[in-house]
């Protein structure tokens, strides 16, 4: 299993979430240059080993990103349908 963390400190728009994410998943899922949330779910299906992603000061992230912050999170589980990416937040 892998795992990734991102920093809920510096992700305040959705293009500091994809930076992060893709610069933290490199070699892991590839990165097409799709920047919206049907794109990253596109990516996620070339991902061939579990993925954990662990998002630190998610509630700073929560403030700043209003609704899109649910949107990407259950883009990443596919609303917990994706079986191999599981997010945890804190």
């Amino acid at each position: 299993m892998a795992t990734i963390t991102l920093d809920g400190d510096s992700i305040s728009e959705p293009a500091d979430f994809y930076s992060a994410f893709f610069h933290a998943t490199a070699g892991l899922i590839p990165d097409y240059g799709g920047r919206n949330l049907d794109a990253l779910v596109d990516d996620l299906r070339d991902l061939n080993e579990p993925l954990m992603v662990v998002w630190v000061h998610s509630a700073a992230s929560r403030a700043a990103l209003g609704d899109w912050f649910g949107r990407v999170v259950a883009a990443l589980t596919n609303d917990g349908a994706h079986p191999l990416v599981s997010v945890t937040l804190r």
